[in-house]
């Protein structure tokens, strides 16, 4: 799990996924997960929980419960590739900027289960 702490953004995305102009995670080593996905005017934040099963990472929206999986693996420069199923892939890199809201400048630190 240690592997996964800290921000990540979407480098490149495979198929019909929706990124808006862009995605953040940034996973803490509590097993919380601030998903961004940028847009014009605003984001759209999703505060979860996460864990990893074998090769696949479990997350869990608090407004929406529901376990989703998604297979994971990291490749040789140390991106961490999410595959969704079907033609959904996601390449992402360590983001080493703190992660705010562009819009507004506020840091996203909002962890409430």
């Amino acid at each position: 799990m240690t592997r996964f702490v800290g921000t990540w953004r979407l480098l490149k995305s495979d198929g019909d996924m929706d990124v808006g102009e862009g995605v953040t995670m940034t996973f803490t080593p509590d097993g919380k997960l601030v998903y961004v996905v940028h847009q014009k005017g605003s984001d759209q934040i999703m505060n979860m929980t996460f864990r990893i099963n074998g090769n696949r990472l479990v997350t869990n929206q608090a407004s929406q419960p529901r376990e989703e999986e998604t297979l994971f693996d990291f490749d040789s420069d140390g991106n961490l590739i999410l595959d969704y199923g079907g033609s959904k892939r996601g390449s992402c890199a360590r983001d080493c900027r703190r992660p705010t809201n562009r819009w507004t400048g506020a840091r996203i630190a909002s962890f409430s289960t």
